[in-house]
């Protein structure tokens, strides 16, 4: 295999066809998400909102995924799979705000394995992988803690429903779980996951699977905030905890870069494109890499019976958010903001609405400033393209001028006081009897 001296390799060409589970190796490691939650293959601390369902198709080319390599140079011997192409199928679902779970169904589109441990070359397509769910728990999330630190749990599990004879499988189930930790700085996102995977041993050849440390590095931006235009990039591997890193073809890593865009009005069709390469000669890792997918977003909220309460300000079903340092109300908010819609449509008495936007004191004055007359707005065009009427609205933004509690207490941060200042409020300035 990668890496084997020249009698190992022929040592494993014997063994392949003496070992009772020999092929039973799956060498197609990515598993990517829908894109409705930050990361690529990765994780964050980010999830869904509850009610929420994501369905995606991922298909990337792997070039020689695996082969061997004479051990000490880079010069290949003899390819084993030397074209794997893949859609993955993605479902995910928010359960809760802080619960999703995830559903991947690799299918095999094209596989051209080398006539090295098989007779001759077999070529061919329409073959499932293994069927993997994944549920993640997220405990804080980066965008929402006064320290922008987030952190999740992801338990996991595969079902070994793939076909072992193109390499696409493991002979049973595998299973375990990755603890998730990121931080959000300004538009940035950093995260990192570390965990284990369980699983029955497999052997092709000098090549022995069995379980591992799985481990990732990930950055993500945007390149283009108006257009809503982001880039991804990670680092991801694993390693045997039997030979702990000090086998490189047990110990595969790979890195991607992915271009992400967001489109529509409500930015829930995403697109993906992106490309990676091997770092170390594991199993798995291929020469080069080509991805690119779709996914797409719907809200599954049950109707419910819109606010009624009329006042010196509308009621809230509850805080209308927005993305991290723009003027994009957040998906989860929109039955929010269909309430206040629903109010205004049956109480045409209510002839002039002033929408307040403030935030916390994060920033400067005058940045906040901005940034609370911008969100303001947004929400008033949300209400006119509802069917409102603009006369009957007007738009302001505070700032952090205006707290309703305190950010810092004692000099410390205070995460729930900053949460509650950063509002949006409907107040009732005009009315008839």
């Amino acid at each position: 295999m990668k890496r084997a001296p020249i009698l190992t390799v022929l040592i494993a060409l014997i063994s392949f066809f003496a070992v009772s589970r020999a092929e039973a190796l799956n060498v197609q490691l990515l598993r990517p998400g829908t894109g409705h939650a930050k990361g690529y293959q990765l994780f964050t601390s980010d999830t869904l909102p509850k009610y929420h369902f994501a369905a995606g198709l991922n298909i990337n080319y792997a070039h020689q995924p695996l082969e061997q390599i004479l051990a000490g140079t880079t010069r290949r011997t003899a390819g084993v799979v030397d074209h794997f192409v893949t859609a993955d199928f993605l479902l995910s679902y928010g359960i809760t705000d802080w619960l999703n779970l995830s559903v991947d169904m690799p299918v095999n589109i094209y596989h051209n394995i080398a006539p090295t441990l098989i007779p001759a070359r077999d070529t061919g397509y329409a073959d499932a992988g293994d069927l993997m769910a994944t549920l993640k728990i997220r405990i804080f999330d980066a965008e929402k803690t006064g320290s922008h630190l987030g952190l999740a749990v992801v338990p996991f599990i595969t079902a070994p429903t793939g076909d072992a004879n193109i390499f696409f499988g493991d002979s049973s189930l595998t299973g375990g779980g990755i603890l998730v930790g990121d931080a959000q700085w300004k538009a940035n996102r950093f995260y990192m996951n570390v965990g284990a995977r369980a699983r029955e041993r497999e052997q092709l050849g000098n090549l022995i699977v069995n379980e591992e440390l799985i481990y990732g590095l990930g950055f993500t931006r945007p390149l283009v905030k108006d257009w809503d235009f982001n880039i991804i990039i990670e680092a991801f591997g694993s390693t045997n905890f039997r030979k702990f890193s000090t086998e490189n073809i047990s110990t595969p890593v790979e890195a991607l870069v992915v271009l992400q865009k967001k489109w529509l009005e409500n930015r829930r069709l995403i697109t993906h494109l992106g490309g990676g390469v091997a770092i170390t000669n594991g199993y798995g890792s291929p020469d080069y890499r080509v991805t690119t997918g779709v996914s797409y977003a719907w809200d599954l909220k049950p109707e419910h019976k819109p606010a009624e309460k009329i006042g010196e300000t509308i009621d809230l079903k509850g805080q209308i958010n927005f993305e991290y340092d723009k003027a994009v109300i957040k998906p989860e908010s929109y039955a929010i903001l269909d309430d206040v819609v629903a109010v205004l449509k049956r109480h045409p008495e209510l002839t002039k609405i002033l929408i307040e936007g403030h935030t916390d004191s994060h920033g400067s004055d005058r940045y906040n400033q901005k940034l609370s007359e911008r969100r303001a707005n947004a929400l008033k065009t949300y209400l006119v393209d509802k069917g409102i009427d603009p006369s009957r609205l007007d738009s302001v933004g505070y700032g952090e001028s205006r707290p309703v509690a305190p950010n810092e207490i004692g000099g410390k941060d205070n995460p729930e006081g900053r949460a509650q200042n950063r509002r949006s409020v409907f107040r009732v300035v005009g009315r008839t009897d």
